[in-house]
C-alpha cells in the first residue's frame, strides 16, 4: 500500500528523531500500558515548546528512492531537486539537482544549518521529483532534519494513473488544481495511533475531496495514516493534525500545492 514502507524507514533510521518528544511518548506508553485515553493525557501535560534535537554535523546527505506506483520498481534517471520551503517553485534548488541511478535511488549532499530565531535546527524543505511520464511530485517533510545521513522514498504514479484512481471514486481532476497526499505518523509503538487523525487544508473548498487508501470519503485518517485530497486550490496552504485521543491540534506546517502537481507531506504529529 502507498507510503506504508515509509513508516518501516521511520522507525529503521534516525534521521527524523523527535529527541524529547519521543522520550516522553515512549514514557506514557509505559505508564499508560497502551490505555489511548491515559496516553492522550500524559501528552498534554507535556510542555508545549517542542524542543527538537540539535543537527549533529553541517554537511549532511540526503538518499532518496524514487518508485513507480504501484509496481514498486525503481524508476531510474529521475531528475531530483532538493529546495527550500520559502521557494516553492524551485527557482533556486539548495544543492545542485540530482538523477537517480538504476536503483531508483538519488544522494544529495547538502549543507545543513541552524533556523534562526528558533530552537530548532536543521534543514526543513522538499524535494521536486519530475520524471518524463509521471505526474510531477514535491515531497515534503515537517521536521528539521538533524542526522547527518537522512533517508526516504516517494512513490509516483502517471497521470493516466491518477485519472484512473479519481474515476472510481467518482472524482473529476481539474487540471488547474493539484493533488495533496497527507502521511501522518505518530507514536510507532501505541496500536492503531496512525488512525483517527483529522486532516485539515486550509485553502480546501467545495471543489476539494479526501479519501483513505480505501477509497472511503473522508478527512480522518485509518491504520495506515494516509489521506489523499483532489483538486486542492494551487498556492501555499497550511495543514493541521488533530488526533482523536487528545482531542486538539497537535501538528501543523506549510506546504505549496501546483496545478497539474501532487504535493507530498511526510508529516510528523508531534504534541
Amino acid at each position: 500500500m502507498r507510503f506504508v514502507r515509509q513508516r518501516e524507514l521511520l522507525q529503521r533510521v534516525d534521521g527524523v528523531r523527535r529527541g524529547s518528544v519521543m522520550r516522553r511518548v515512549r514514557e506514557c506508553f509505559g505508564q499508560c500500558n497502551g490505555d489511548p485515553q491515559c496516553w492522550a493525557q500524559c501528552l498534554i501535560e507535556f510542555p508545549s515548546t517542542v524542543v527538537w534535537p540539535t543537527a549533529v554535523s553541517a554537511s549532511d546527505t540526503y538518499h532518496f528512492w524514487v518508485q513507480d506506483y504501484p509496481t514498486g520498481m525503481p524508476i531510474a534517471g529521475a531528475p531530483v531537486m532538493l529546495c527550500s520551503t520559502a521557494d516553492p517553485d524551485c527557482k533556486i534548488p539548495i544543492t545542485p539537482p540530482g538523477t537517480t541511478d538504476p536503483s531508483g535511488e538519488v544522494t544529495l549532499p547538502f549543507q545543513n544549518s541552524s533556523i534562526s530565531g528558533t530552537e530548532q535546527s536543521g534543514l526543513v524543505g522538499f524535494l521536486r521529483v519530475a520524471p518524463g511520464g509521471f505526474m510531477p511530485d514535491d515531497y515534503y517533510w515537517t521536521h528539521p532534519l538533524s542526522e547527518s545521513q537522512v533517508y526516504s522514498y516517494t512513490e509516483l504514479a502517471t497521470v493516466a494513473e491518477w485519472q484512473e484512481l479519481a474515476a472510481t471514486l467518482n472524482v473529476t481532476l481539474d487540471p488547474t488544481r493539484g493533488i495533496v497526499t497527507v502521511a501522518a505518523y505518530t507514536c510507532p509503538n501505541l496500536a492503531g495511533s496512525q488512525a483517527g487523525i483529522e486532516v485539515k487544508i486550509s485553502t480546501a473548498d467545495k471543489g476539494t475531496q479526501s479519501f483513505t487508501p480505501s477509497g472511503v470519503a473522508t478527512n480522518i485518517t485509518d491504520s495506515t495514516g494516509i489521506l489523499t485530497f483532489f483538486n486542492v486550490p494551487p498556492g501555499l496552504f497550511q495543514w493541521t493534525t488533530i488526533p482523536k485521543v487528545l482531542g486538539r491540534q497537535a501538528g501543523t506546517a506549510t506546504a505549496t500545492a501546483h496545478a497539474g502537481m501532487e504535493t507530498t507531506i511526510l508529516g510528523i504529529v508531534t504534541p
